[in-house]
């Protein structure tokens, strides 16, 4: 098996997601909460704009990034709301009650964003964007969790599992996409 790339460059991911984390923990709380509040808007500002589905003119590719986007936009929340928790030790507490409230409101805002949706003109709900929505919610917190979880991991091996979380992340992602995107497709043409 071969040794984990212990060179500088390996770790620049690492460097810049603590660097993200550490800025918005130097912030106080309520500035994290305001975040919150405005992202949460702002996504739900996009919900509401009539008929941004597969547009005719609209590529099978763009369509997939647009749904992907959704583990993106709600990573995005689910970092903000981390920066909410109560800090201990230079760190957000993310243990497992900490973990589960973020996930419970983060898919609780997606599931009332899709809700919205569904009363927008040519708009609809979809049980697959809120699987996308997971897996930005799943993927955000445990790359959050294996940041702040030093104890046994040198940089090396932390900077490895990072690597592969993000991957994983991606991939899901992309599927998650995929899977709403060929939904839509169907719906359009009458299939689905």
């Amino acid at each position: 098996m071969s040794k984990p790339d212990s060179s500088p460059l390996a770790h620049q991911p690492l460097v810049l997601l603590e660097g993200i984390g550490a800025r918005l923990i130097d912030l106080p709380r309520g500035i994290c909460m305001t975040l919150v509040l405005l992202w949460a808007g702002g996504l739900w500002g996009l919900s509401a704009r009539p008929g941004i589905r597969i547009l005719e003119n609209e590529s099978f590719l763009q369509a997939w990034t647009f749904n992907t986007g959704h583990a993106f936009l709600y990573g995005i929340l689910t970092l903000l709301c981390v920066a909410c928790l109560p800090r201990r030790e230079g760190w957000v507490l993310l243990d497992r009650v900490h973990v589960l409230g973020v996930l419970v409101l983060v898919m609780t805002y997606g599931f009332l964003d899709e809700w919205h949706q569904s009363w927008v003109p040519d708009r609809s709900a979809s049980g697959l964007d809120l699987m996308t929505d997971l897996v930005g919610v799943v993927a955000t917190l445990a790359v959050i969790g294996g940041l702040g979880s030093r104890s046994a991991l040198d940089r090396v091996e932390q900077a490895g599992r990072l690597r592969w979380v993000l991957l994983l992340g991606f991939v899901l992602s992309w599927v998650a996409g995929m899977a709403a995107t060929l939904l839509d497709v169907g719906l359009e043409a009458g299939v689905a």
